[in-house]
């Protein structure tokens, strides 16, 4: 058994030199085996060692040769310094994850009413609905959305917004959104507009469309 020399940094703002934060721990070398192929590199480096210290944490004699004694202290919340931190990687994960749930809470209503659009259904009419795009409210509000319907060529854009076939596309969606549960209040005040897919091409896409 062999003492050896190790900082322990009982606290990060603790940043006293060599002597006063160097305590001694028990090395036990796990013994090369006689009868195997002997390790690359130096050997003492590359046999595993257990250091049982004071705070009950363990390192390879490897690594403490490697960064050095100041470098496997263990540092706040218990983690070694200048290593990466599960539990702060783990936090981000939470907070994102918190995040997306936040906004899918806060714009429920508008991811509801995308998946509505999308799907309605105008065969009937020899209208086919390729894509949707909404705009919610920014309070997360059902009222005053607005959407637009986007068709795969300019006739059938036209041809939805006819006066009569536009009140039976908003008659047609006020109804699936309230068979999905978009709040029935609301409804009335959700616009619908159309489009179609040459129309955003020729502008510059969806975001120059949409925002322009």
């Amino acid at each position: 058994m062999t003492m050896v020399p190790v900082a322990i940094r009982d606290h990060p703002s603790r940043m006293g030199g060599p002597d006063e934060c160097q305590s001694l721990v028990r090395v036990t070398e796990t013994p090369a085996r006689p009868d195997g192929p002997e390790p690359p590199g130096d050997d003492q480096n590359r046999q595993l060692t257990r250091v049982d210290g004071q705070l009950g944490w363990s390192v390879s004699l490897y690594n403490l040769r490697k960064y050095g004694a100041c470098c496997v202290g263990p540092s706040e919340g218990g983690q070694s310094a200048g290593m990466p931190t599960p539990n702060k990687r783990s936090r981000k994960r939470a907070a994102q994850a918190e995040a997306r749930a936040e906004a899918g809470e806060r714009f429920r209503y508008g991811l509801l009413a995308v998946e509505t659009l999308r799907t309605l259904d105008l065969q009937n009419m020899d209208l086919q609905v390729v894509d949707a795009e909404v705009f919610p409210s920014l309070d997360g509000s059902p009222e005053g959305m607005s959407g637009w319907l986007i068709f795969p060529d300019r006739a059938q854009a036209k041809t939805a917004a006819r006066p009569t076939a536009a009140a039976q596309i908003v008659s047609r969606l006020r109804q699936a959104l309230v068979a999905k549960g978009f709040p029935q209040h609301a409804v009335p005040s959700f616009e619908l507009k159309f489009t179609s897919l040459p129309e955003i091409d020729k502008a510059g896409g969806r975001f120059a469309f949409f925002r322009g």
